[in-house]
């Protein structure tokens, strides 16, 4: 049993800003009042970021697999679905914030969304045989010519604006902790394939040696087993 690439992304990301909205409506965001901004706020920044991501999903991503393995769905639902739940239900919503820590959080979010944007637009662009649409863009364009994964890294950068907007919950930071942890890892798995992949023998491109996987000019590798262990704890918890 497996779903789409489509259906699965669509799911995971609807339903996370479905989740959030639903719990902060019940925690009364929705009324008037400064008292209920910074819930207001959180809840806008999230579903604003998860509706963008179905976007993308219906109209610009392209997926090479024809299916993801139904364990790949339950876990990726369960670490955004539960996560929408955690935040929604324990950022403080009524927390007096200072109004330059809101608006610099937000123009950090809003700043890293549109990067985001635009490197997936720059992905969705690139010709469609196997082995050309695997390599990385060429160009300094969005940092796609220092690093292998930009949009991962900008991704991170829109959960540190959120945090720092939202008064950093709890839920918040492990959220963005985890999400680092995991694109770092994977952004290492994409940088090694396109170093062998794309090695200059036989007409093949070589792919730019001065080029880190996430973070421009720092090659960082956490352990790969720190996604396992994480991946452990969902199984887990939805056992």
């Amino acid at each position: 049993m497996a779903m789409s690439p489509k259906a699965h992304n669509f799911c995971s990301y609807f339903i996370a800003a479905c989740i959030y909205s639903a719990t902060a409506y019940s925690r009364g965001v929705h009324k008037n009042g400064a008292g209920n901004f910074n819930g207001f706020l959180a809840c806008l920044l999230w579903t604003l970021h998860f509706a963008r991501r179905a976007f993308e999903t219906l109209r610009l991503f392209k997926f090479s697999a024809k299916s993801v393995p139904v364990s790949d769905s339950l876990q990726e639902f369960l670490y955004y679905w539960i996560f929408s739940w955690l935040i929604a239900s324990t950022v403080d919503v009524a927390r007096p914030m200072p109004g330059w820590q809101q608006a610099l959080g937000a123009v950090v979010w809003l700043l890293a969304e549109g990067c985001n944007a635009a490197c997936h637009n720059t992905l969705s662009g690139l010709k469609k045989t196997q082995e050309e649409r695997s390599f990385p863009p060429a160009g300094g364009r969005f940092l796609f010519g220092a690093c292998a994964c930009p949009h991962y890294l900008f991704e991170i950068l829109s959960w540190i604006g959120f945090n720092v907007a939202t008064g950093f919950c709890t839920a918040g930071c492990v959220f963005a902790a985890v999400g680092a942890v995991i694109m770092t890892c994977y952004a290492n798995e994409r940088h090694e394939h396109y170093k062998k992949l794309f090695d200059g023998v036989g007409g093949r491109p070589l792919y730019p040696k001065e080029r880190t996987p996430i973070f421009p000019f720092l090659d960082l590798r956490p352990p790969s087993m720190l996604v396992e262990v994480f991946q452990a704890v969902l199984w887990f918890i939805a056992g």
